[in-house]
């Protein structure tokens, strides 16, 4: 069912991880709404990197939709992208690309990740810590590009979020199990990757 979905698209999918954060320079996890979504917006480095991917992409700008997360640092990033490409439609919010939840790690150092993803790894339906499985991410991110399909094609869509929740969504464009997504090259702060199904 899955893959013929993915072979079924019919938009193009690429995804934006927000820009360089207040989290990220503190090195902290900043994973629940109650935080994220007012606060730890993104730095100035954060603001320069979303203009210089902007900048340097090579896209369609007459048929992009922007969807985002509400997360404070993606919506910023969001909007830089929309203003620097001006474009005409607005920026869409969603819970849906929200941050990965971390549980009881939320607000603790950003070393702790790598504790999570060695258990992701075994298991993408563990709980460990609090945190949000790996395919209970993963099924929210799809439950959202059935949607974006349901509602529009031939479309750009550009989904701006978080380093785990567009690691674990790759997993899926790739054919490959959830638990996999540490073993896919990494997004960095500000990269805008197209998302190809295989």
């Amino acid at each position: 069912m899955e893959s013929t979905f993915r072979s079924g698209l019919g938009n193009h999918y690429c995804a934006l991880r927000h820009g360089q954060s207040e989290a990220n320079t503190a090195g902290v996890i900043v994973s629940k709404p109650a935080r994220g979504v007012a606060a730890f917006g993104l730095s100035e480095e954060g603001r320069r990197q979303v203009q210089a991917s902007a900048a340097a992409a090579r896209l369609p700008r007459q048929q992009v939709q922007v969807h985002s997360s509400d997360f404070l640092r993606a919506r910023q990033t969001a909007e830089l992208l929309a203003e620097y490409w001006q474009l005409q439609r607005p920026v869409q919010y969603t819970e849906l690309l929200r941050e990965r939840d971390f549980g009881e790690l939320d607000g603790a150092a950003d070393s702790n990740y790598a504790r999570v993803w060695a258990l992701d790894a075994d298991n993408a339906d563990h709980k460990t810590f609090g945190v949000e499985s790996v395919n209970q991410v993963r099924q929210r991110a799809l439950q959202l590009l059935a949607q974006i399909e349901q509602q529009c094609s031939g479309q750009t869509i550009i989904l701006v979020a978080h380093g785990d929740l567009l690691q674990i969504l790759q997993t899926w464009f790739a054919g490959q199990p959830a638990a996999r997504h540490r073993s896919l090259p990494h997004l960095g702060t500000a990269e805008l990757r197209p998302l190809n199904p295989r």
